[in-house]
């Protein structure tokens, strides 16, 4: 697990705003997400805040158009084996 001090915000573009206000909250004001990316890169239990704000690690070199599919687990929805915030 990765502390904010080591993550970056990324802006999502209006495509995926759109996309993840139809998708739910996982709590309020965020949502628990898979990021997956063009490379298949797949950045797991990636908090998006208010449908716009992806926290990525900040050493990967990511950008927002690298972004193929963002999955979002609503409460109780990811597997127990994965910890949850």
């Amino acid at each position: 697990m990765l502390f904010f001090e080591e993550m970056r915000m990324l802006q999502l573009s209006q495509k995926w705003v759109d996309y993840l206000v139809t998708q739910g909250e996982t709590g309020m004001g965020y949502q628990d997400t898979d990021i997956t990316l063009v490379d298949e890169r797949v950045f797991k239990e990636t908090i998006v805040c208010n449908c716009e704000w992806a926290y990525l690690p900040e050493d990967q070199g990511i950008e927002e158009p690298m972004i193929t599919n963002i999955k979002v687990f609503l409460r109780g929805e990811r597997p127990p084996t994965v910890r949850m915030f």
